[in-house]
């Protein structure tokens, strides 16, 4: 079930800038999305989960947001023809030589900004049960180091306090699912700045070499991963709930989304 609001413009300004922008948003919401890894950190995400009752599959019980749901998503870019060289404003008249050198030039980048994706909150590390938990309170914070003798360098995300659903006793399986929605929370965003030059040079009136020189991320900004969302890692408080705390993993990033680093790019290319 996916639906969304979609707005684009462009705009040339002269002959030789021209700006893009569009912004997405929507909401995609299933049951389930399949057996991806997802959950923004290469895990398997919410979407690989499906509750069974004694009255046959539960299907509203894991209707939610998507594993693939991006509610927000900008993109912008820019390209620019530097008026330089035969054909532009500066030096039309210039040697063919002199043209190689300073014609022919093209800069141009693009803007991503991204939301980010859902992620839930899950029971796995308790008797290794799948299950949503119960949530008590959650809360967005800034992201400083956890601290502690373990998990030092992880970064906070979220704070709060959860529970896990009523265990049956004996049996140790889950008499409900946890009260938290299907990828009810959302992830860290994704924000990049792509940059490129292109060079090209003239081999005849219709045949053009292309130099290209592309930097992806060209800030080498952290694109960090949905945090850990396993209650278990996380302090167990005397009540048999489970909260976020200094030295535990529970509710702090731990890395970076595979490929995000930046990027150097070089190419030639042949237009005709």
């Amino acid at each position: 079930n996916y639906n969304g609001l979609q707005i684009s413009s462009n705009r040339n300004v002269g002959k030789n800038l021209l700006v893009t922008a569009a912004y997405s948003w929507s909401e995609m919401m299933d049951n389930p999305s399949g057996s991806f890894e997802t959950n923004g950190n290469g895990t398997v995400g919410a979407g690989a989960r499906f509750f069974v009752t004694p009255a046959g599959p539960g299907f509203r019980l894991n209707y939610g947001n998507s594993d693939q749901d991006e509610p927000n998503v900008f993109t912008g870019s820019v390209v620019y023809n530097l008026p330089f060289g035969h054909g532009q404003h500066f030096g039309n008249s210039i040697p063919r030589g002199l043209n190689e050198v300073i014609g022919g030039w093209q800069l141009n980048s693009i803007v991503i900004l991204d939301g980010g994706t859902p992620f839930d909150i899950n029971t796995n590390g308790i008797g290794n049960i799948d299950n949503r938990a119960d949530v008590i309170s959650y809360k967005r914070v800034s992201k400083t180091l956890v601290g502690g003798s373990s998990n030092t360098n992880n970064r906070t995300f979220f704070s709060g306090t959860f529970a896990p659903a009523s265990l049956a006793s004996p049996g140790n399986y889950y008499l409900r699912a946890g009260d938290v929605d299907r990828n009810q929370f959302f992830g860290p965003g994704f924000y990049a700045v792509n940059f490129g030059i292109f060079k090209d040079f003239a081999i005849t009136e219709r045949v053009k070499f292309q130099l290209r020189a592309q930097a992806y991320n060209l800030f080498n900004t952290p694109q960090f991963t949905s945090p850990d969302s396993d209650i278990h890692d996380g302090v167990q408080l005397a009540n048999g709930t489970y909260t976020t705390g200094t030295g535990f993993g529970f509710g702090s990033v731990s890395s970076v989304r595979q490929q995000s680093e930046r990027q150097l790019e070089f190419a030639g290319r042949i237009n005709f």
